[in-house]
């Protein structure tokens, strides 16, 4: 835990307090990408196996795309890895992070990514991911989708924070309910409207990445928190009279 929190610029208690598990929570989900590349079709594993040719500048497709996620993977777990967009395009940004792996990992510092960094990158994501737990006793929540989300747009995010903003609304009152159909219509607007009051924020009805994750954090602490009680609550048998 001290090492994890000197990694990431959080005090190195050694405890994993609410700062820390926060931060645990988000690396995460940020790394929960494989619906990224199964929606696809692809299969990691057969794909990782067999190495397909040297990508470089200029290459792109599913063999980019699988790099990039092995490359996203690591680099959430390492500073000194900048992170890349896992688009299926290899340009200067991910050339710049393949040079940080091979410097860090004792490989010719090419920017080309060729049999041995294939590989090297595979053994570091396998070792990550063999140590992260497949269920975690804390609510995941969907990442920020990139860009805000408002009245007139539908999707799986729309659904997701009509999902959250329900459950708050079973413990703040000022904040209503709203149907999880995943089209932000003006119930949703008026529920984000209502949810930035309650807690300070900019009153836009816009689901921007403050209101999104202060959104995530309340559903994630009150359900948190629901389970822990369950989880505390009594148990009785109860037998027929006979």
């Amino acid at each position: 835990v001290r090492v994890y929190q000197g990694i990431f610029d959080l005090e190195q208690t050694g405890e994993v307090n609410k700062e820390t598990w926060y931060s645990l929570v988000r690396i995460y989900v940020s790394v929960k990408r494989l619906a990224e590349l199964n929606s696809e079709g692809l299969k990691l594993a057969d794909v990782a196996k067999q190495y397909p040719q040297p990508l470089s500048v200029g290459s792109r497709g599913s063999n980019v795309r699988v790099m990039q996620f092995f490359l996203s993977y690591v680099a959430a777990f390492n500073d000194f890895i900048p992170t890349v967009a896992i688009d299926g395009i290899f340009g200067e940004k991910t050339r710049d992070a393949v040079i940080a792996f091979q410097k860090n990992y004792n490989l010719e510092p090419t920017g080309i990514v060729d049999e041995q960094t294939w590989n090297r990158l595979y053994l570091g994501y396998r070792a990550i991911e063999s140590q992260i737990p497949i269920d975690v006793a804390y609510p995941i929540t969907m990442v920020y989708p990139g860009s805000p989300l408002k009245q007139g747009m539908s999707g799986e995010s729309v659904r997701a924070i009509q999902e959250y903003l329900t459950f708050i609304a079973l413990y703040f009152r000022a904040i209503p309910a709203v149907t999880p159909t995943g089209y932000f219509g003006p119930n949703t607007t008026n529920a984000v409207r209502r949810f930035q009051n309650e807690f300070g924020l900019k009153i836009d009805g816009i689901v921007g990445e403050e209101t999104w994750d202060e959104i995530t954090d309340v559903y994630a602490d009150l359900k948190a928190e629901e389970l822990r009680r369950s989880d505390q609550a009594p148990t009785y048998t109860l037998t027929r009279e006979e």
